[in-house]
């Protein structure tokens, strides 16, 4: 497992000023070159529903890949058409997974989805390993949000990932453990650019959820949020249950769950992330199958290495699960 190596991130030397340049450059190139083919709608055991974008590979013995995305983005941002464009390169059969309110239309329940809101994903997995009678190979990609969705999904899994044919999994920019996260996010320039969009669109869904459900949370009190930290306080504990945000922090950082990963997997952080921590490492034991990889320059997501040169993030998931997939891993 731990014979793989990541190729080394070489960004432009103008990027190398600061984890912004990288992050928002990265946000908009390379300009993705692929095409969703169908859009698959699972409905939910409570009621609800979320959307899936696909691209079939060439055939259906070929991996499947889900491809889960970030807070407050979805199957078609940049990020998440990147990395499909680069297992589609594989020919691999790619299901980019769309949070409930996020494709577009609004879900039919209160809840929606939260960092460690694995139902959705689990119902897929079980999808695609049941349509495919049991006969297939599924690997999991995310950023973000997404990462610590995965992380915390193959935790609660263990081995019973392998009975479901899960066989290793790709994330990176992970908000691995949100206590020291949160408050990063939360300060300087990183508030006011990127906490303030995600901070936007929260509201306006908010908004719509109020008429539907009025007792569910304080509008008045959503109104006012400035910082990631409120948000998990006054609006995504009370719609899950949560006791704050502490308690919702302990109960869905991925870093928790990492002791019960027993697939392969791949996390790659940037030590310039502007918004997640990375001077907490996480302490992971040599016998688990995880490979932690950080890299000096990358921003969050961003990894940018040229105009028209393919993104390093989306290069790397693909890369690392096909070398699993070619089974070097088990020979090393």
């Amino acid at each position: 497992m731990f014979a793989y190596q990541p190729k080394p991130f070489e960004p432009p030397f103008w990027t190398r000023l600061g984890g912004h340049f990288q992050t928002i450059f990265g946000s908009f190139f390379p300009i993705p070159n692929i095409k969703y083919q169908k859009r698959r709608r699972f409905h939910t055991p409570d009621g609800d529903f979320f959307d899936v974008d696909i691209v079939l590979g060439d055939n259906t013995q070929k991996p499947y890949v889900v491809v889960c995305h970030g807070l407050e983005s979805s199957a078609h941002s940049s990020h998440s058409l990147r990395i499909v464009e680069s297992f589609a390169a594989l020919g691999w059969n790619v299901f980019a997974i769309n949070y409930r309110g996020c494709s577009g239309e609004p879900n039919l329940t209160l809840r929606t989805y939260h960092m460690g809101f694995v139902d959705d994903l689990d119902l897929l997995t079980k999808t695609i390993y049941e349509e495919t009678n049991k006969r297939c190979t599924i690997y999991l990609a995310g950023f973000s949000l997404g990462g610590n969705i995965i992380i915390k999904f193959l935790g609660e899994l263990g081995n019973k990932a392998y009975e479901r044919c899960i066989l290793g999994a790709a994330v990176s920019c992970v908000p691995l453990n949100p206590f020291y996260c949160q408050p990063k996010a939360d300060r300087g320039f990183s508030k006011w650019i990127y906490v303030g969009r995600f901070l936007s669109s929260f509201k306006t869904k908010a908004e719509e959820q109020h008429k539907r459900f009025p007792k569910a949370f304080d509008i008045e009190r959503v109104r006012r949020i400035t910082t990631i930290g409120e948000l998990d306080d006054y609006y995504v504990s009370k719609v899950f249950g949560f006791h704050g945000k502490e308690d919702y922090y302990r109960k869905n950082g991925s870093e928790f769950f990492l002791p019960f990963v027993r697939v392969p997997l791949l996390i790659l952080q940037s030590k310039n992330d502007p918004i997640v921590d990375t001077e907490h490492v996480p302490q992971i034991p040599k016998s688990l199958p995880i490979h932690l990889f950080y890299t000096e320059n990358g921003g969050h997501c961003g990894y940018f290495q040229g105009f028209f040169s393919p993104s390093y993030m989306a290069q790397e998931m693909s890369r690392f699960l096909g070398w699993i997939n070619s089974g070097k891993s088990e020979s090393n």
